[in-house]
């Protein structure tokens, strides 16, 4: 379900609050908080979102729906926004995927995941990347005749990025790419599809696919330390091969064909979300599997296009200017 509420603070941080500070369970009363400053990153994504023309992106219009609604927007006051914001009700992907029985996550999670890759294409189509994406950071309420829906939340990672590759500015332990650990800028479209896959990891396994080591003497997972995490996720770079235990099983060879596209090791080889195959997402489609395919193969091509004129612009740029004739 999803209702107002009020809370006081930047774009960034008021998304977030609906996550960190606030029951998902029961209504409170909105809260006011001190945030980033207007104009850094991130802070005018959901403005962003749900003044944006998805028709122009070939995006479903429901697309805003899966993302927390903005109801009004008050000018900046020292260097902050006032915002209205729906109240949320539901569970995160987390808690939702809990206690479910693994024929429940196979039947359910392809349903789940379309929306959050169309959520993507829409909100990358717009120029601006999620940049913190995990269970944690995914709503999914119930609704009286169809399959669960989500609704992305928590844009403090948040980035408008265009054509440029850069660093990012926050990520989870566990849920965070090869690349992050490199120390150099990289694709931050492709940064999220790798966290997409990684949340998928902990939706069929109940944990992050890297973060923690497992003793097979006590049988229990063990958090790592931050240097060992950055160590092997450099191995993993490495290796150019995912090397997290235990390895995810389903009895839907689609979520896990999906799982190893968005966390190809070689964020130069791994898809962005308009780039997957419209083959998988029509296999993964629970309805309007034709219109979802079509889809696809429109963000393969608009896909293709952008980085073959993104490429003509780097060539360019590369270009010794001649002198002037004399």
């Amino acid at each position: 379900m999803r209702a107002p509420t009020v809370v006081s603070l930047a774009v960034v941080a008021a998304i977030a609050l609906f996550h960190g500070c606030l029951s998902y369970a029961s209504p409170t009363s909105g809260s006011t908080k001190h945030a980033n400053s207007v104009g850094k990153p991130g802070t005018y994504t959901a403005l962003a979102i749900h003044t944006g023309l998805s028709g122009k992106y070939k995006v479903p219009p429901y697309v805003k729906e899966l993302f927390v609604n903005v109801i009004e927007e008050f000018p900046p006051s020292n260097g902050h926004h006032c915002l209205l914001l729906e109240r949320l009700y539901g569970d995160t992907l987390k808690q939702f995927t809990s206690n479910l029985p693994s024929q429940r996550r196979d039947d359910l999670l392809p349903g789940i995941f379309s929306q959050l890759i169309t959520a993507l294409k829409y909100m990358h189509s717009i120029g601006y990347v999620h940049g913190d994406i995990k269970p944690d950071n995914i709503i999914v309420y119930k609704t009286p005749v169809n399959a669960p829906r989500v609704v992305l939340i928590d844009f403090d990672g948040s980035l408008s990025v265009g054509n440029q590759t850069m660093r990012p500015v926050t990520g989870t332990r566990g849920y965070r790419p090869p690349e992050d650990y490199l120390k150099r800028p990289a694709d931050q479209y492709r940064r999220d599809s790798w966290m997409l896959g990684a949340t998928l990891y902990h939706a069929l396994v109940g944990i992050s696919p890297y973060g923690y080591e497992y003793s097979l003497t006590n049988d229990v997972f063990n958090e790592m330390a931050k240097e060992d995490i950055a160590k092997k996720m450099v191995q993993v770079s490495k290796l150019d091969a995912n090397i997290f235990y235990p390895t995810p099983k389903s009895g839907n060879a689609h979520l896990l064909e999906l799982m190893n596209a968005l966390m190809t090791c070689d964020v130069r080889y791994r898809p962005t979300v308009s780039e997957l195959k419209p083959t998988l997402l029509y296999n993964l489609a629970p309805e309007k599997r034709v219109r979802v395919f079509l889809s696809q193969v429109l963000a393969n091509h608009r896909s293709r296009k952008s980085n073959q004129a993104h490429h003509e612009v780097s060539a360019n740029s590369k270009k010794t200017a001649l002198p002037p004739t004399m």
